[in-house]
């Protein structure tokens, strides 16, 4: 048995970069774009009893409600807890999703925002000191495929993500697996 290495190369934005594709001509097909996932999520036969109950806080949101207010809602649905190691952590999102799952809803989110973006490769949360040295460690990072944004310069979709976001930089990190 060996031990592999894998390194990978992403545009990391993280969740406030995000949040702001939200604005008030798309709030209502975001509103329906989190239900949708909500009612999807809440009917599959394999999410937990704590991911319904996280679940629950984005069901039926008003469409009065303020595009600040729901903001705040998106970013307490992925809270994280657990904390980074040296060569490990023990970082999860605390409404029991995985990246994957949340990729479905920011999938839709971004389709009906409106903005030619890049591809939205992976959601994850970096948690080792050692082997994610460059990451932003325990925050909820948005990893965009860099091909997608540059030649040679920012595209148009490089360009819109660069609006979005005051933190957004190019990074390389390894995976490692014994």
């Amino acid at each position: 048995m060996g031990t592999d290495y894998s390194s990978s190369t992403a545009i990391i934005v993280d969740l406030d970069g995000v949040l702001k594709l939200i604005n008030g001509k798309n709030k209502k097909y975001v509103l329906e774009v989190v239900q949708s996932f909500v009612d999807k999520t809440m009917t599959d036969e394999y999410t937990s009893n704590e991911t319904k109950k996280w679940l629950k806080k984005l069901d039926n949101i008003p469409s009065s409600i303020k595009l600040s207010d729901l903001r705040d809602k998106l970013s307490k649905f992925h809270e994280i807890k657990g904390e980074a190691g040296k060569y490990e952590g023990n970082c999860q999102f605390a409404n029991g999703m995985w990246g994957d799952d949340l990729m479905c809803l920011w999938e839709d989110i971004i389709s009906v925002c409106d903005i030619t973006l890049p591809d939205l490769d992976s959601i994850r949360i970096f948690d080792s000191y050692r082997q994610q040295m460059d990451c932003p460690l325990e925050v909820v990072s948005f990893c965009f495929n860099v091909e997608d944004c540059y030649e040679k310069k920012l595209n148009k979709a490089g360009k819109n993500l660069s609006k979005i976001t005051d933190s957004m930089w190019e990074t390389t990190w390894t995976d490692v697996s014994y």
